[in-house]
């Protein structure tokens, strides 16, 4: 505290004590907390795709195209492998290219996907000729769980085909396959084999009107993947023609519940029956009902799990970020900048943050604050001192409490309005720790 300096300040007026501060607004401030922001949405969006929707560089590395020798499947520290049968022919927008997104967006990361393609047209002799290197290898692989996804039909199934089917289910391979989008209950072949799991398509509301339907049909998913914008349709002023395509149908529902069927073996070659029912209870649901990805995945897929928990942590520790980034203040007081003489000045009542029961204070600064009371009472002390030992106090201060703050503009006070403000003070201080 400075020595005591002749009283140079004008006659002290009665009143109010206190003024509020003029902000003066911090020009990085905002367009630092924007960046941190966008930086954390980016995190976030990132992590949620990576999370549940593969992208193409997923698809090119994990599915194996195996179409020529099936047994050539990479199945090196895998616990499960998924063979996904299809065409694809039209590619990129195949149809086998769309089921393999499809799938890997409900498979395990340490399950094998293998591609095999029918070719052009599926036909019965192709798919005859596939089950059958599928048997043999699964004869081959005695421990290894697999699942063979078929996201295709018709209104028959050959005699060679339900009999491969019969002998696939005898060495515990999992077939899954789609129940068809004619909205009947006819059945639809090779999923309404009885060794088939069959899958059909709902969305929230129920069964979606499109997706076949009956006893014969295990579970339902929700199939929808996809709105495209295509050619044809409505004009446009640029003279081209474009309408909405969307993508959805039982082949999307089966190849993820064949992803999800990887998940529910856990390593395990059971039979397709003993698989069915597992998958049920981790839906919890009754045969025919409609499974939630999200609840079997969070029961039997542990990485998935991991990786959601890890998406949440970071969606909270982002929230909380944010929190602390807006709750900063983007304005700072200028200590003293308010007049003596400026009687436009709005006034504010002192009593309200003397006595916050906030103020915790050092000892030392509560005998300087006593002490500068009582040199205000004795005459020994001048207001003007006391801003301006508080004006230094605020300018070391990374956040300057209010009641320092408050002292910076006692300018027009008096001494006892002062004085008065620093006993409340120290007598709202919480006891030092």
């Amino acid at each position: 505290m400075p020595a005591a300096l002749p009283d140079s300040t004008p006659e002290p007026r009665a009143g109010p004590l206190l003024e509020p501060p003029r902000p003066r607004r911090d020009p990085l401030a905002g367009p630092l907390r924007l960046l941190a922001s966008l930086v954390i949405v980016l995190v976030v969006v990132v992590e949620f795709a990576r999370l549940f929707v593969p992208d193409r560089a997923e698809i090119d590395e994990r599915v194996q195209d195996v179409t020529m020798n099936v047994a050539s499947v990479d199945t090196e520290n895998a616990s499960a492998v998924v063979f996904l049968v299809d065409t694809w022919s039209g590619w990129p927008r195949a149809h086998g290219d769309l089921m393999a997104q499809a799938l890997l967006g409900t498979c395990p990361s340490d399950v094998a996907v293998a591609r095999v393609d029918l070719g052009a047209t599926i036909d019965e002799r192709s798919i005859e000729q596939v089950l059958q290197r599928l048997l043999e290898f699964a004869r081959q692989e005695r421990t290894l769980p697999i699942v063979v996804n078929m996201s295709f039909g018709g209104g028959h199934a050959s005699e060679v085909e339900r009999q491969l089917a019969r002998e696939l289910a005898a060495e515990g391979v999992v077939l899954v396959a789609a129940a068809g989008n004619d909205g009947t209950s006819a059945p639809f072949f090779p999923a309404a084999l009885p060794e088939v799991l069959a899958v059909g398509n709902s969305s929230r509301l129920g069964r979606v009107s499109s997706s076949n339907f009956g006893d014969w049909v295990d579970c339902y998913l929700d199939g929808y993947f996809n709105t495209a914008l295509r050619p044809g349709g409505e004009s446009t002023p640029s003279g081209k023609t474009l309408h909405y395509s969307i993508e959805t149908g039982t082949s999307f529902s089966a190849a993820r519940v064949s992803g999800l069927m990887a998940a529910v073996v856990d390593g395990r070659r059971l039979a397709p029956e003993a698989a069915l029912n597992e998958l049920l209870t981790a839906a919890d649901i009754e045969r025919g009902g409609t499974i939630s990805q999200w609840r079997v995945r969070w029961a039997c897929d542990r990485g998935w799990r991991r990786d959601a928990l890890l998406l949440a942590a970071t969606i909270v520790a982002g929230l909380l970020l944010l929190r602390w980034l807006f709750a900063r203040p983007t304005t700072r007081s200028v200590a003293g900048e308010a007049s003596v003489g400026d009687e436009s000045a709005p006034d504010r009542s002192a009593s309200a943050t003397a006595t916050s029961p906030a103020i915790s204070l050092p000892p030392k600064l509560r005998v300087e604050l006593l002490r500068c009371a009582a040199g205000l009472r004795g005459g020994q002390l001048s207001v003007a001192q006391i801003v301006a030992w508080a004006d230094a106090l605020a300018a070391r201060a990374v956040s300057p409490p209010d009641w320092l703050i408050e002292l910076t503009l006692a300018g027009r006070s008096t001494p006892a309005d002062v004085a008065a403000l620093l006993e409340r003070v120290v007598e709202g201080a919480a006891a030092p720790r």
